[in-house]
């Protein structure tokens, strides 16, 4: 299955709230590289490297049928579609005028002078579709999954399954391969509350903290440090995760490595714990608070 589209109304033009809420009233998906009409790349020819990669994606959304996820920035609104067609629409101040359809990789007769903006759009099938809620579809809403500076590319940091799920207002498998990283990361920071009931965290999660995703304290009087890795990748991945741990030995009273059992490295100092994945996440379906949260993570709600 690949993976779904990406449309991103972030910056330039596009991001303006009255573009924006006009884009997402009429199902469009819009990105602007200069005010010219033609999605022809030849035409952009000299222009930020970008360019062709974003004109060429909205042509081959509309030609592959591609589930497509946009985020109305500055609104933080997600909808979920397929294409009806790419379109050339330009823009009379602050009002998008009506599209004007073309063929993918095509062009539109449009005299540029008589218009402040002229977007590119792709029009999406009104009965496809869907918008979602951070409540109902959270890891869609999680700017460490989003493509980083991407106006429209493939979201290949998503699983595609989990996109489809929301569009079709499914759960997805009750099982921990479908949680995504940053689900996993959190998942196994509550983990750590269950085994120790005083833990506190004292660091951000993840994110550019390269060596480890969390650092922490349990107990009061005889305060214990605790360092976790979590992962959801490869045994060569964790054998990194691994080695990258055994650096905070010297002052951590435990170490945590969480990643999937099949890629349990065969390797693992004594002074580094192992947790599975499928052992996390029996112990938290065994909780009913965080039960709970993993039925929220995977969309449960609609069952």
């Amino acid at each position: 299955m690949s993976d779904p589209g990406w449309i991103n109304h972030a910056k330039g033009p596009v991001s303006n709230s009255h573009y924006n809420e006009q884009a997402i009233d009429r199902g469009l998906g819009l990105l602007h590289w200069d005010d010219i009409a033609p999605l022809d790349t030849d035409d952009y020819k000299g222009l930020h490297w970008k360019a062709e990669s974003e004109l060429n994606q909205f042509s081959q959304i509309v030609v592959d049928d591609q589930l497509t996820v946009t985020f109305y920035n500055p609104l933080s609104r997600i909808t979920i579609a397929k294409p009806r067609d790419v379109c050339i629409i330009p823009a009379s101040g602050a009002e998008l005028l009506d599209p004007i359809p073309i063929e993918p990789y095509g062009s539109a007769d449009v005299d540029e002078t008589e218009h402040k903006h002229v977007f590119k759009a792709v029009r999406f099938a009104e009965e496809t579709i869907v918008e979602v809620t951070p409540a109902a579809a959270p890891a869609l809403f999680d700017t460490d999954l989003h493509p980083r500076h991407w106006a429209a590319c493939d979201w290949g940091q998503i699983n595609n399954e989990i996109v489809l799920a929301a569009h079709q207002g499914e759960p997805l498998p009750w099982e921990p391969s479908s949680l995504t990283p940053t689900q996993v990361e959190i998942c196994g920071e509550e983990y750590l509350r269950l085994e120790h009931p005083s833990f506190r965290r004292i660091s951000t999660l993840g994110g550019e903290q390269k060596d480890v995703d969390v650092i922490g304290y349990a107990g009061t009087t005889n305060r214990e440090v605790i360092v976790a890795e979590m992962t959801g990748g490869t045994t060569t991945d964790d054998l990194d995760r691994r080695d990258r741990l055994r650096k905070h030995e010297d002052y951590a009273d435990t170490l945590y490595l969480f990643a999937p059992e099949e890629s349990r490295p065969e390797s693992i100092p004594s002074t580094v714990g192992f947790v599975s994945l499928e052992r996390m996440f029996q112990q938290l379906v065994a909780s009913d608070r965080t039960e709970q949260m993993i039925r929220e993570m995977l969309m449960y709600h609609h069952a």
